[in-house]
């Protein structure tokens, strides 16, 4: 009997844990996850994979294709006839697609022969394709990598598998007006959804030039080093940051939503301006000791010093946002 044994990610000890940074960047598909995700390889040394990677060399192991047929942007969306289910090498899949009542001569689009595959291998195992991200980032880190940028985000689980790691991990969402359009086959598919709760917001409508700008001035990234994470909290304590917006403002909205929801839980007394009251110095005690586990949790995974989050949050309350 043939026995395939599954390596399990490691875990990180605490001074590891620190000094590993992991930037996952989340959005619709066409808006420069990749771009941003390059900015970072090419100015910071940032290593870079996609949850993707893995089902694109599997696709077309069982398609028998060129890879590039997945990568390239402009026919992502057409139908090939070589991406046909029938095409395929898998029988498994293909009776899989049958008794989903699918067509196997109908040709089909990279996108939608990577949505379905994906589900096909994820079938039974959810994390499938994150522990493979979660186990390449273990060995990278094991022989001295640091810095890692992930461009492909979409899953709830995969975002559970980075945080189970224990290292620095701050999502990025990419928002601009370029997202490509999807087909009717493809644009309901869950992976589609964008599920995923963002720490900070990047604004993707100029130049590359621009981005590349944006993207060094993510907090997350000037804080990689001491001198830029002293220069970052000048700035948030001084109140004199560029753009209009906080940087800050995504982590404060998170933090605040976190306490509040879990205030809810516990608090008994009457509804005030900042939401439930406790009633008992018990529930006081609680709601401290939870508001201080996750402000160390947030400050902890996007290395970002507690003065500079303390005055991002008094910004915040000032403004009565």
């Amino acid at each position: 009997m043939k026995r395939v044994y599954i390596e399990s990610p490691r875990l990180f000890g605490s001074t590891t844990q620190r000094s590993i940074t992991v930037i996952a960047f989340t959005g619709k598909t066409g808006v420069g996850k990749d771009s941003a995700a390059a900015v970072l390889h090419n100015n910071d040394h940032f290593e870079t994979i996609a949850f993707a990677d893995a089902l694109r060399r599997e696709i077309a192991a069982a398609w028998r294709i060129d890879e590039r047929m997945l990568n390239h942007r402009p026919t992502k969306e057409w139908s090939i006839p070589a991406l046909a289910v029938g095409m395929c090498s898998d029988p498994a899949f293909i009776s899989w697609c049958f008794d989903a009542d699918e067509s196997l001569h109908e040709p089909r689009s990279p996108r939608w022969v990577m949505q379905h595959w994906a589900d096909y291998q994820r079938r039974y195992r959810p994390a499938y394709y994150a522990d493979i991200v979660t186990r390449w980032i273990s060995r990278q880190a094991s022989v001295g990598f640091r810095r890692f940028a992930i461009t492909d985000l979409r899953d709830p689980v995969e975002e559970l598998a980075l945080h189970a790691l224990g290292v620095q991990l701050s999502v990025v969402r990419v928002l601009g007006p370029k997202s490509a359009t999807l087909s009717v086959d493809t644009a309901q598919h869950s992976s589609e959804r964008h599920k995923i709760n963002a720490d900070f917001e990047l604004l993707n409508d100029g130049s590359l030039e621009l981005l590349s700008d944006r993207v060094m001035a993510l907090p997350p990234v000037r804080c990689l080093t001491d001198v830029g994470r002293a220069a970052f909290t000048q700035e948030m304590l001084t109140g004199d940051f560029s753009g209009e917006a906080n940087p800050l403002e995504g982590l404060v909205k998170q933090y605040i939503e976190r306490c509040e929801a879990y205030d809810r839980t516990v608090c008994t007394g009457p509804i005030g301006i900042d939401g439930i009251l406790p009633a008992t110095a018990r529930e006081r005690g609680l709601i401290t000791r939870n508001a201080q586990l996750v402000r160390n949790e947030i400050l902890s995974r996007n290395n970002i010093g507690p003065a500079a989050f303390s005055a991002a949050l008094i910004a915040f309350d000032r403004r009565g946002a």
